[in-house]
C-alpha cells in the first residue's frame, strides 16, 4: 500500500452560463485528484433556482429530484469506492 497522500474530492454542480431554451442548465460532476480537475457533463439539466448549491442537489420532493439525487448519490459512492480501490492497490 502506498504511503503517499492523495487529494481527491467529488463535487455536483451546475453550469449557470448554459441556459437552454427551456430555461434550464446541465448539471456537472467535477472530480479533482492532486489538483487535476476532471468535468462530466450529466447529461441531465435543472431550473437554477431548483439547485441547492450547498449540498449540490436538487431541491424538492418531486419524482424527478429523487431520481436526479438518486444518480448523484449513486455516483458520489462509485467514485469514493475508485478512489478506496486505487489506494489499496
Amino acid at each position: 500500500m502506498s504511503s503517499a497522500r492523495s487529494n481527491f474530492s467529488v463535487t455536483f454542480c451546475i453550469s449557470r452560463t448554459k441556459l437552454n431554451q427551456q430555461g434550464e442548465v446541465p448539471v456537472l460532476m467535477k472530480i479533482n485528484i492532486n489538483g487535476d480537475r476532471a468535468v462530466v457533463n450529466l447529461k441531465r439539466t435543472v431550473r437554477p433556482e431548483d439547485w441547492n448549491t450547498p449540498s449540490g442537489r436538487l431541491s424538492g420532493n418531486s419524482k424527478a429530484a429523487k431520481q436526479l439525487n438518486e444518480l448523484i448519490d449513486t455516483l458520489h459512492f462509485k467514485a469514493r469506492s475508485t478512489q478506496v480501490y486505487v489506494k489499496l492497490f
